[in-house]
């Protein structure tokens, strides 16, 4: 997400690394780094080095490389999705600038955000327009007990629900731009990529209360609505279905989050290492 929001901007990026060939990964959306290095590998090899040493700012993003030595003059960046993905203690030392989507110690928070090519709102936010009641695409397995069993009684409820995992690029999209509420359940407690991506699709976000989004700007029963329970969930979702609360709700939302892009995410950074642009 980052590295297309940075050639947004008009910033040239060499990418380097594995080629992706995830659990959801596309064939026909793959994205194949300039410089492929194979899975695995340990280090930072001098010979994948050798066309980008004139290269101003090195940008790591959840990678389980090391750095050996510097590449040209400009700062090493990196960016950590999620805290049990990178070993923070570990790998952060090595980098002049560390970035993370949740508050981790000794880093400057840059929560995640939405991209307005994969996750666009092109529906009204309407009963017509939006027929499905609750939309969820994410996973569900170990370790996402509480998410399965919010899902478990939504499906109880006998809504029009779209449930499913593993969807990416159109068939993430078109679901949620057809439903009223976008579930949201975070195991740990952080704010996760889907929060912004419901809200952009024109969404009501009902989500589990997590900490730090007010500091975001966003208000509990303004921008999106919270519970803290099961039973709090299913009374939530209802009431805001029988009562028609979830446009108002989703449509303030929408327009909250406008601020939150990639793009937006990308230029913080630039201003806090003092890059300039062009």
């Amino acid at each position: 997400m980052y590295v297309r929001a940075m050639r947004k901007l008009g910033i040239e990026v060499l990418t380097i690394g594995p080629r992706w060939k995830g659990r959801y990964s596309h064939p026909e959306y793959d994205d194949i780094p300039d410089i492929e290095i194979p899975r695995g590998s340990p280090v930072w090899r001098t010979n994948f080095l050798t066309d980008v040493s004139q290269v101003d700012q090195v940008w790591s993003f959840d990678n389980k490389f090391r750095l050996r030595g510097k590449l040209g003059d400009g700062p090493a960046v990196i960016y950590c999705t999620d805290p049990h993905v990178v070993d923070a203690k570990f790998y952060l030392r090595e980098y002049d600038y560390k970035f993370s989507a949740q508050k981790i110690p000794g880093t400057s928070w840059i929560p995640l955000a939405y991209d307005s090519d994969l996750h666009p709102c092109f529906n009204n936010i309407n009963n017509i327009s939006r027929p499905i009641d609750v939309c969820f695409i994410g996973m569900t397995g170990a370790g996402y007990e509480n998410r399965r069993a919010g899902l478990k009684v939504l499906d109880n409820l006998e809504l029009n629900n779209f449930i499913s995992s593993g969807l990416v690029f159109e068939e993430y999209y078109r679901p949620y731009n057809k439903a009223k509420i976008a579930y949201n359940w975070s195991s740990s407690f952080d704010i996760p990529m889907r929060f912004f991506e419901g809200m952009a699709m024109g969404c009501c976000v009902v989500t589990n209360r997590i900490p730090f989004l007010d500091e975001l700007g966003f208000v509990e029963g303004v921008h999106y609505l919270g519970f803290s329970n099961i039973g709090e969930l299913e009374k939530v979702v209802l009431e805001a279905l029988n009562s028609g609360r979830w446009q108002e709700v989703a449509k303030k939302g929408n327009l909250a989050v406008q601020e939150h892009s990639y793009p937006n995410r990308v230029i913080k950074m630039l201003e806090r290492i003092d890059y300039k642009r062009g």
